[in-house]
């Protein structure tokens, strides 16, 4: 909180009263001069008067350069309106399925195809101040890229699927490691076909996720597998990208990183902007203060 003036040149007025107030008190001497047969108490009262005109024609002076206090206060920020989080870091810790099955024909591609599309537009829609951690997994999740968005957009088009397995727990797992340890908003990004047939049960792991309040987004590609009873029992949101909307990935993905970047940020309390607002009340009071002390001195006559 901090006091300032909007028109700090009005003061320049103070000028002028000081001046009318050293012509007053010689003009008082003066006038006590003549007013020497008079009462004691009415000398005292006009000089009170005086003194009230002049008090008032300062605090309008002061009320004039608009005096006021300035705060900042916190405003939460809805879904809708995440855009207003861009200068708020978060980390996307992205998992991609690279199994065999990704391979497998959807429209005019394989699903890998439809879920590296999903996944440029996700990281090219994120601003430049967020952080990725991309990895890929199939029997085990290993990172390809830590960094900006757009060294792991590069990074992603180096990556390759055909391998074995499909350990969705495993993967889950290791993406809730690296989130626990980000100083910035995490959120995981899983993106898969949901065919799990190794390692760890995906559904044990999001039960016992989601005690951790780590906020998740589902991708499911061609297929979903288990992916929608791992999105319920995390709590995360499930996006699919099938034959019929595999045209719209784009739309989707950008929905996807919305949404993403905004749970993480909620996650962590930071779901807020801070607005820097100004308060005229003390401008408010001097003028009062002027107008109640202008009235005063209308028992004088003035």
């Amino acid at each position: 909180m901090r006091l300032g003036l909007e028109h700090p040149e009005a003061l320049a007025s103070l000028a002028l009263i000081a001046a009318a107030a050293l012509l007053l008190r010689k003009s008082r001497r003066n006038r006590r001069r003549l007013e020497r047969f008079f009462d004691v108490e009415v000398s005292r009262l006009n000089s009170l008067m005086e003194a009230a005109r002049l008090a008032a024609l300062a605090l309008l002076a002061v009320a004039a350069a608009m005096p006021y206090v300035e705060y900042t206060v916190r405003r939460k920020v809805p879904l809708e309106r995440v855009g207003e989080l861009s200068g708020k870091g978060v980390l996307h810790v992205v998992v991609l399925d690279v199994s065999r099955s990704m391979t497998y024909p959807l429209g005019p591609g394989t699903r890998f195809d439809a879920a590296r599309e999903v996944l440029k537009r996700y990281l090219s829609s994120l601003p430049g101040g967020d952080r990725v951690h991309l990895a890929v997994f199939s029997s085990s999740a290993r990172p390809v890229c830590q960094g900006a968005p757009s060294e792991c957009l590069e990074a992603l088009g180096r990556v390759e699927a055909g391998e074995r397995y499909t350990a969705v727990g495993d993967a889950l797992l290791y993406a809730a490691s690296v989130a626990r340890a980000s100083a910035l908003a995490p959120v995981i990004v899983l993106v898969s076909d949901g065919a799990s047939n190794y390692g760890s049960d995906p559904v044990q792991v999001a039960e016992a996720l989601r005690g951790e309040g780590l906020p998740a987004v589902l991708v499911a590609v061609g297929d979903r597998g288990v992916l929608p009873r791992v999105a319920e029992a995390l709590g995360a949101r499930l996006f699919t990208v099938d034959e019929f909307t595999a045209a719209a990935a784009g739309s989707l993905a950008e929905r996807a990183a919305a949404e993403a970047r905004y749970s993480g940020l909620a996650a962590r309390g930071e779901a807020y902007v801070e607005e820097v607002r100004r308060s005229h009340v003390p401008a408010q009071l001097l003028l009062a203060a002027a107008l109640a002390l202008l009235a005063s001195a209308l028992l004088d006559g003035a």
